[in-house]
């Protein structure tokens, strides 16, 4: 029961300081673990690394297609208007997410 507390209070804390997921990859203080990133029909989805612990994030494949969207995040509300093309911290985990897909994808056909 403690240790629950504990790690409620800590949450509570990251979440008053300011200390998402969406916050932390906003700032560029977020990762995304390549291997982590998997796909289906439609979503490409992966892992990154932000404030000492691990979180998903995903995107629609359509939306890495047209090179604009928004990057889904775990428990939290998702980051719109992220672009492939962009200069923004956001922008980078969303093209990151995308090329390791397209990879994956790509991987996958040739082993058919």
């Amino acid at each position: 029961m403690r240790t629950t507390c504990r790690v409620l209070a800590a949450a509570v804390v990251a979440l008053l300081a300011g200390c998402t997921t969406s916050a932390a990859i906003q700032k560029g203080n977020a990762r995304l673990l390549p291997e982590s990133v998997t796909f289906d029909y439609l979503w490409i989805s992966g892992v990154v690394v932000a404030n000492g612990s691990r979180h998903g994030v995903s995107t629609l494949r359509v939306q890495c297609q047209s090179g604009v969207g928004s990057l889904s995040i775990q428990n939290e509300n998702p980051i719109d208007n992220v672009l492939a093309s962009g200069n923004q911290p956001e922008d980078g985990i969303f093209r990151e997410l995308c090329a390791a897909g397209d990879q994956a994808i790509r991987r996958r056909a040739a082993q058919r």
